[in-house]
């Protein structure tokens, strides 16, 4: 499964950094910390706890830790982190009628903050 164009995408094992003996993720829970740890550090004086745990939540249901890895990555350079940003969003409105109300309220207050962090 993947894209010849893309190899890396050909590799089943980038979820578990290439080591799927040792580095497992049974919970599920691992993206969802990355973002939550992406969210504080950029976003903890905007957000409350319960806002970004939300967040990260459904940022994690929507993607997965590749993404949060990437978005963590892409902070030293703006235009790849408003790309990411923006990539994330649209995948969060896809699946928005999923959330209920508190995460899509979440959710807006965080596309508000993330214009703002990077017009």
């Amino acid at each position: 499964m993947g894209f010849l164009r893309i190899p890396k995408t050909l590799n089943g094992y980038p979820y578990v950094f290439n080591d799927p003996v040792n580095l497992t993720d049974p919970s599920g829970l691992v993206g969802e910390e990355e973002f939550s740890e992406f969210l504080t550090e950029e976003f903890g004086n905007k957000l409350t706890l319960e806002e970004i745990n939300r967040a990260a939540r459904a940022m994690s249901e929507s993607t997965g830790v590749f993404d949060a890895l990437k978005l963590k990555k892409a902070l030293s350079d703006p235009e790849k982190l408003r790309r990411e940003l923006e990539r994330l969003r649209d995948r969060l409105r896809k699946k928005s009628d999923e959330f209920d109300e508190e995460t899509k309220e979440t959710l807006e207050k965080l596309e508000e903050l993330v214009k703002d962090f990077c017009p």
